[in-house]
């Protein structure tokens, strides 16, 4: 079924004043889809929550519908104090440069497996970059040769950095 109807079958409108429908502002073929996390209300905070406890599904969405109708460019827009106390890592990010590194600004990481954007992959390298296999066949040697390749680097200088990485986050010696 085509994104746009299910968006519109679905009723999902905008939460400012006027309820503008999505689907009517996802016709008009935008450059940039940009998510409004910044929350204008004062006593309001349920953009932060979903920042916090879904943030993969948040990122994952914006990703799926920059694809599925391509749009060069996705953004979620927060608010300037709403960095992590704790650090975050999106678990199997495949979007864009652009949101690696609005993310990554923002003190997200970012971990990357079978599938990824070699241009978030940059963004990412060196200190915000992990990797993984979830619950995929493929080993994760293969993860590693493939994002050390798209960044042009030895494997064992990317393997050694992500764990540096990984010793950063968990404050390991």
């Amino acid at each position: 079924m085509d994104l746009i109807k299910q968006i519109f079958d679905s009723g999902v409108v905008g939460c400012g004043g006027a309820g503008f429908p999505t689907h009517v502002k996802l016709k008009a073929s935008p450059e940039i889809l940009i998510i409004n996390g910044a929350e204008c209300e004062p006593l309001l905070r349920t953009d932060r929550y979903l920042m916090i406890h879904e943030a993969e599904k948040l990122v994952s969405g914006v990703d799926l519908i920059c694809r599925e109708l391509s749009i060069p460019e996705g953004r979620i827009a927060l608010k300037k104090e709403l960095k992590p106390r704790v650090p975050w890592i999106i678990h199997g990010f495949r979007g864009n440069a652009t949101l690696a590194g609005q993310l990554i600004r923002q003190g997200f990481y970012l971990s990357f497996g079978e599938y990824f954007n070699p241009g978030a992959v940059r963004e990412a390298w060196p200190g915000r970059l992990f990797a993984e296999t979830d619950d995929r066949e493929i080993d994760i040697r293969t993860v590693y040769r493939n994002l050390s390749v798209s960044l042009n680097l030895r494997l064992e200088q990317f393997a050694g950095q992500v764990a540096e990485n990984v010793r950063d986050i968990l404050h390991l010696p």
